[in-house]
């Protein structure tokens, strides 16, 4: 049994394979793949050592072939690529909403801006509880 030296174990950033379209876990084709791959391990490959060695190759190129290539490009800068957490989702859901009210007391009578006066005043103190919190969660993760 030969040992690979560890440079050869590692990926590089070049080498990096593209993400595959993986079927929802519910799926049916998830049995059928797994069958399929039983199949080619069985077939293919006959020493453990071998089959182990390949697995994650074998899995990879099937799942490839069979559902596709993710079109979202590798990671390069993890900033650009982050998503919005359910905090500040809430908070770009407030301002606009923030917004849609102001615009809709701008073109209210004087009775209904008492109402959109309240509403407004409500979603700008949730909003602003919002971003309190997440400054304070920036803080913590920068503090470490």
């Amino acid at each position: 049994m030969e040992s690979k030296p560890a440079e050869n174990m590692t990926l590089s950033a070049d080498s990096r394979k593209e993400k595959i379209q993986w079927p929802p876990t519910d799926d049916r084709r998830w049995e059928i793949f797994d069958e399929d791959l039983d199949k080619i391990l069985d077939y293919t490959l006959t020493k453990v050592q071998r089959k182990i060695s390949a697995l994650s190759t074998i899995v990879y190129a099937v799942g490839q072939d069979r559902f596709g290539v993710s079109n979202t490009k590798t990671r390069e800068g993890t900033q650009g690529n982050m998503k919005h957490n359910r905090r500040q989702q809430e908070i770009h859901t407030l301002r606009t909403e923030i917004n849609d009210v102001s615009t809709q007391y701008r073109r209210a009578n004087e009775e209904e801006k008492e109402g959109l006066n309240e509403l407004r005043s409500i979603l700008r103190e949730r909003r602003n509880n919002h971003q309190k919190a997440e400054r304070i969660r920036k803080s913590r993760r920068e503090r470490g």
